[in-house]
């Protein structure tokens, strides 16, 4: 049997805070108790922290690592083990890491690296290179023509904890103000005013053709395989009632108030329904 001690940690629980002492027998905690030992072997931590590791169900961080600047794409093993030496100083034991199904950008990097990401997770996990455990989390975007496909080849990998549906469509939800989305969209390069009302309108297309039924088959999916779900940025109250009758059980990322509160009073919460399935260690 293996075991360490920890001693003079200042410990946080759920409840309190205090200085103490921590046994661990073969990684897992057995005794949590206040006030010093007399272990001879006790590694002194001198008053610094030790608290429970965070739970991360929704990071952008890998993308930043896969495409730094545009037009780059960096290797995904690579890019992976940045992210995952980021997350673990950062006290993260547990991460699902974000990757977008059916980008609306067409060509644009969250296409180009879609698949390469999740391969390079299963990857560096088999090789034994992550410092934290690494989850997936699909993030689907409900109006893209091809999302249907893509989920399809990822909606029963084990890995798999997370699905949220996202509707990115301009004029709702995230972007209402068409001025906010025309400076956002034009961050890598500027549109026209004729060659803007085109992709505007066919965005709008996209939406009205598709939205409904692919969030209805991505939902129906997750729901068969007791996956977690999560509604991304609910505007109005329409869509968080949409998400409870749904029985979509995470708001994720709540634009206004009035939604935030009305999902609250709905007992959506990320915590009780994501963190419940994810372990720290």
């Amino acid at each position: 049997m293996k075991q360490r001690i920890f001693r003079n940690a200042r410990i946080v629980t759920a409840d309190e805070e205090f200085t103490g002492t921590v046994v661990l027998e073969n990684g897992l905690i057995q005794s949590v108790d206040s006030g010093n030992t007399s272990v001879p072997s006790a590694e002194d931590w001198t008053g610094d922290w030790l608290l429970p590791g965070l739970v991360e169900v929704h990071t952008d961080n890998l993308e930043k690592h896969l495409s730094p600047r545009p037009g780059v794409l960096w290797n995904a093993h690579s890019a992976m083990l940045v992210h995952d030496a980021q997350c673990a100083a950062a006290g993260i034991t547990t991460v699902l890491d974000s990757v977008v199904m059916g980008d609306l950008d067409e060509g644009g990097a969250r296409c180009q690296t879609q698949h390469t990401s999740i391969a390079a997770l299963h990857q560096c996990r088999d090789e034994g290179l992550m410092r934290v455990e690494h989850l997936l989390h699909l993030r689907c975007e409900v109006s893209a023509p091809d999302i249907m496909e893509v989920f399809n080849q990822y909606v029963d990998d084990p890995l798999l904890r997370l699905v949220s549906v996202m509707d990115h469509t301009p004029g709702q939800r995230q972007w209402r103000d068409l001025k906010s989305y025309r400076r956002y969209t034009e961050r890598n390069g500027r549109y026209g005013d004729v060659e803007f009302e085109a992709m505007i309108a066919q965005r709008k297309a996209d939406q009205q053709a598709y939205s409904l039924p692919h969030r209805q088959a991505i939902v129906k999916a997750g729901r068969e395989r007791d996956l977690s779900l999560a509604s991304h940025d609910d505007t109005l109250l329409s869509d968080v009632q949409l998400a409870v009758q749904e029985g979509v059980g995470t708001s994720e990322f709540p634009t206004t108030l009035a939604a935030a509160q009305a999902a609250r009073d709905a007992g959506r919460s990320e915590e009780r329904r994501v963190g419940k399935e994810c372990r720290s260690r």
